[in-house]
């Protein structure tokens, strides 16, 4: 038990090595107030000037970065994507490329499946469009735009991922839902609700004092774990929609 223990001291110790993504900083600006530099917030340094929300920002404070949404935008607007030649290999691997010259066009509001073999290349796919990989060669867009000149942060806040395997954290089911503190309890409550969890039955307690589990979701069933998740996509309400294999 104890050497099994030690996994986790290894990963620790592992992922502190891990380079960091390329970051460059950025000025946050009032809205309404041009000019009026308020701080900065790390972001990639392809970029060009369009404002776009940072989470625990002060009111009303925006970031200009190559993001995908614009003052006035709708947050829940679907976005184009479309991949002309793709090419990934995993380092590891890197003369069994697993996406292999891949194009597409998929337009916004769209419902598409992915199908194909374990091991053809669908999580690989999903990965890309969270920034996950560099792409070798190829180009993916995201709304017309070079997904390589999109910070990393903004591109992964745009789009939201119900994974295959869910990740359940130690605490409420409003830090699982909401683990940033960015929404309100009625936006909590609704997402959860949308995600098919009856709050008054299932969480007598409420979101803050009911306890979604010891960090692996113990209590909770493969099915409700995967709500969570849904809930903590769906109170986010992101751009672009990826489901991996969930049930």
């Amino acid at each position: 038990e104890t050497e099994t223990s030690m996994t986790n001291v290894e990963r620790v110790v592992e992922y502190g090595m891990l380079p960091d993504e390329d970051e460059v900083d950025v000025t946050v600006r009032c809205a309404g107030e041009p000019g009026d530099v308020v701080g900065v917030a790390p972001m990639s340094p392809r970029r060009e000037g369009v404002s776009v929300d940072v989470p625990h920002r002060p009111p009303g404070a925006t970031v200009e970065a190559s993001g995908l949404m614009r003052p006035g935008d709708s947050r829940t607007a679907a976005v184009v994507v479309e991949a002309r030649g793709l090419n990934f290999a995993y380092p590891t691997s890197a003369l069994t490329p697993v996406l292999r010259n891949v194009s597409f066009r998929l337009e916004g509001g769209k419902r598409v499946g992915v199908v194909g073999r374990s091991g053809s290349g669908k999580s690989s796919l999903l990965g890309a469009l969270l920034r996950m990989y560099p792409l070798q060669p190829g180009m993916l867009f995201l709304d017309h735009r070079d997904i390589t000149t999109i910070p990393r942060d903004v591109c992964r806040r745009l789009v939201g991922i119900i994974p295959q395997t869910p990740t359940i954290f130690e605490g409420s089911f409003a830090i699982n839902v909401d683990p940033f503190q960015q929404f309100s309890d009625a936006e909590i409550e609704a997402a959860l609700s949308k995600a098919q969890f009856d709050v008054p039955k299932q969480l007598p307690l409420g979101i803050h004092r009911t306890q979604a589990g010891d960090g692996n979701g113990a209590g909770l069933s493969m099915g409700e774990k995967q709500l969570l998740c849904a809930a903590r996509v769906l109170v986010r309400r992101p751009r672009l929609l990826l489901v991996d294999e969930s049930t």
